[in-house]
Formats: structure tokens, sequence, C-alpha cells
């Protein structure tokens, strides 16, 4: 599991961190702003070789030496998890995210399905519809003749569902060579319009506008 270093940096000051593994923090006498405690893994109680400086958010271990460098042990909120638990940074930082319930920005959020506007209805609703007359300006019957419902293009549909559902490919007219369906008022399943979808997926509205 991925979990980015800065978000828990910011999400647990290292005096919090300190708080946490109940580290008995002590001003340091000779340096303002800088905090002193025993380290519980190099020392026994009384001494004061674990620093924190709170507005740096690094900790020093004067006991322990980095292995990278030769020099005391230093480092932010997550590697003073690590040495204090005695593990890599990776199980530290890891430990900090459950131990704090700190929220994971790089998980991806899940788009909104956007809502069916109200006055319209899908072909398996209108699938039985009763028949309705047709709109004035529009012969709906003479359409119907021109849709083909065995076109390639509906492969994979059973011609007799596409006929219940009025769905087709129109052989010649209005939105030839395109899957067509109708789109029915939701509230009284009356016949409003045909509408077709485009390769690239989007949706053309018929405008009627007379008789074909």
């Amino acid at each position: 599991m991925f979990f980015p270093y800065a978000v828990i940096r910011e999400a647990v000051p290292i005096m919090t961190a300190a708080a946490h593994f109940k580290l008995d923090l002590k001003p340091h006498p000779d340096s303002k702003g800088i905090f002193r405690t025993h380290c519980p893994q190099c020392e026994e109680k009384g001494g004061h070789s674990l620093t924190i400086t709170p507005h740096l958010g690094l900790f020093t271990c004067w006991k322990t030496r980095d292995p990278k460098t030769g020099k005391p042990l230093r480092g932010d909120v997550i590697r003073l998890a690590a040495h204090l638990r005695a593990t890599d940074e990776n199980p530290a930082a890891l430990y900090l995210v459950e131990a704090f319930n700190i929220p994971n920005p790089s998980e991806e959020v899940q788009p909104k399905e956007k809502p069916m506007k109200a006055y319209r209805t899908t072909p398996l609703q209108a699938a039985e519809a009763p028949v309705v007359p047709k709109k004035e300006g529009f012969d709906r019957a003479k359409y119907q003749g021109n849709l083909d419902r065995s076109h390639k293009l509906l492969e994979g549909l059973d011609p007799e569902f596409c006929r219940r559902a009025d769905i087709g490919v129109p052989t010649r007219s209005t939105f030839k060579g395109e899957i067509v369906f109708p789109v029915y008022d939701q509230d009284t399943m009356q016949f409003m319009e045909y509408v077709a979808i485009t390769w690239e997926g989007k949706i053309k509205r018929y405008k009627r506008r007379g008789n074909e």
C-alpha cells in the first residue's frame, strides 16, 4: 500500500507522535525550543539522548549512528516512529496512518452517476407502453416501417425485442444508418420523439419538421 509521506508529516506533528509513544519530554536547559528525554531504544530512564525540535519537525538520537552517514540518527516523524518501533520507515508510516486514522488522498473518488431526467424513460421501460396516436406532423407508423430490426448494428439483440422496444436502424430518411430508439414521457408514457446514438456515443435528437 502506498501512502504519501508528506501527508503523514502534515497530519502528525512530531510532538503529537512523541506523546503517542509516551516520551517524557523536558525543555532543553541550554537550547530554547528544543526538548529532550531518554531514548527507549538506546538507554535506561534518566538519560537525555533523544532530542526533538518541534518547529523543524525533527528528532535526533545521539546514542544511535546513522548507518549511511555515521552521524547521530536524525529524521522526521516517520523516522522517529521507525526508530522507536525498531522497524523500517514504510511499516512505521503505515503504523502512523492506522494509529491516527489518516485518510489517503491518492484514492480515486468514484464519479457520481448523473440522474436521468424526470420526463424521460428508457427503451426497456417503454417496451410495454400502450400504443398512442401519432404526433401531428410526424407519421410514426411510416417511420417504424423504415426501421430495420435485424441490421448488423443490432447484432446480438433479439429482433422481436427490438420490435417491441421500437429499436431499429432506419433504412432511409432521418438517422439513416444509425441506431434509434423512442423517448416517452415518464408520467403519461406518451411518445415524444426518436433519438439516435452516434458512433462517438453522443445522442442526437430528431427535430420534427412536419411529415417525412
